[in-house]
């Protein structure tokens, strides 16, 4: 049974051929692209303060505690289909959702340092 790949993040995918990776002066060989569903897949999150930092810039900076909540805009689990959501997304639900997945083996431009694709799937 071939399964269905549903992308909940914002981004487009691209799977690259891991033989096409190896090196960084050799252009990697896109296999697929998936385009975002439209729906993403997101953490709801608290900030807190912890403290506040007075710079030797001349800057105050605070520094800040992110609490994550519940995930939203995760559909249910469905016989033959996975869903392609952030690594945050995976380490807050994973454990309940064997059929989320985040993108591994990413490759960046090494001039940009930008995010070109990844060479497999990863759960946690």
């Amino acid at each position: 049974m071939e399964i269905k790949m549903i992308n909940l993040t914002p981004h487009i995918i691209r799977f690259l051929d891991p033989a096409s990776t190896r090196f960084s002066n050799v252009e990697p060989v896109i296999l697929r692209v998936i385009q975002p569903s439209g729906l993403i897949a997101r953490a709801n999150y608290k900030e807190r303060r912890l403290e506040v930092i007075h710079t030797d810039l001349g800057i105050t900076l605070n520094v800040i505690k992110t609490d994550f909540g519940k995930v939203i805009n995760l559909p249910p689990k469905r016989e033959g289909v996975i869903l392609l959501v952030s690594r945050l997304v995976v380490e807050l639900e994973g454990h309940r959702r064997p059929d989320i997945y985040f993108i591994a083996g990413l490759r960046r431009d090494p001039r940009t340092g930008k995010v070109m694709g990844g060479t497999g799937l990863a759960r946690i």
